[in-house]
């Protein structure tokens, strides 16, 4: 369904860790054994008509995949592959400054982004846990202690 859906990152990730049980619907319907993805795009919850169309395409392309629909598939991205991502969260109550875009590669150790008071002094700075593709960063400045500032994907294939 990930690959139908024609997203450029394809991220899969284990649902059947006793030790780490899914805390979303898509997770729960996965570990049942029902088809299950959850396909975002875009940024800020702010509505832009390419990734309204990119949502379209791909939900018809899942009900062609599924013989729901007759017609033939859309293929228009080369896809990257991940199954590990890293979520980087604040420690710190602050203003959080990224120093890096959105689908940039990154690699281990590199700041990604500054954690500052209110009067704009680093508290801390943020890295890159391992070389990887920026998939989502925040774009509210306000953090609070356990926040997701940035998350990032160690790539393992690609298509073509």
């Amino acid at each position: 369904m990930a690959v139908a859906y024609n997203l450029p990152v394809v991220a899969s990730r284990p649902v059947n860790d006793p030790a780490n049980p899914p805390r979303s619907a898509f997770g729960v319907m996965a570990m049942r054994g029902a088809p299950s993805i959850l396909c975002e795009s875009g940024q800020q919850g702010i509505l832009k008509m390419e990734e309204v169309e990119t949502h379209l395409v791909g939900l018809r392309n899942i009900l062609i995949h599924f013989g729901m629909l007759s017609g033939q598939i859309v293929n228009t991205v080369k896809r990257m592959f991940s199954e590990e991502r890293a979520a980087l969260r604040s420690e710190h109550v602050g203003m959080w400054y990224p120093c890096v875009k959105l689908n940039e590669w990154v690699k281990k150790d590199q700041v990604v982004g500054h954690i500052r008071d209110y009067f704009g002094q680093d508290i801390a700075e943020v890295k890159a846990v391992f070389d990887g593709l920026v998939t989502v960063i925040r774009t509210s400045p306000s953090v609070g202690v356990s926040n997701v500032v940035l998350e990032q994907d160690r790539i393992t294939s690609h298509e073509g």
